[in-house]
This record gives structure tokens, sequence and C-alpha cells, in this order.
């Protein structure tokens, strides 16, 4: 399974989502991370593709 999580503007919550509610449930699951203004998922302790 592969999942997007994409918007054109930050702070709307594109990492929160990937942190809290999809990476707890895709055990194994290799996040990447590309961003150009926010912080990424790796601020939450989780593990990031960069």
């Amino acid at each position: 399974m592969k999942v997007a999580i994409l918007n054109y503007t930050g702070t709307v919550g594109k990492t929160t989502v990937a942190a809290h509610l999809l990476s707890p449930r895709m055990n194994g699951a290799t996040i990447f991370a590309i961003e150009s203004i926010n912080e990424t998922a790796e601020g939450l302790g989780i593990d990031v593709e960069k």
C-alpha cells in the first residue's frame, strides 16, 4: 500500500496525520518527507527518509 498526503500550503496537518494516525497503523512503513517550510515527522520521533 502506498499513501501520499499532499497540500501546497503549510500548517494544515499533513505531518500530524502521517505521524499520529497513519504511522502507528502501518508497521514498518517508510515515510518520505518533502518539506520546504515546516518541520518533518522526524521532529515527532518518527524515522524519516530525506
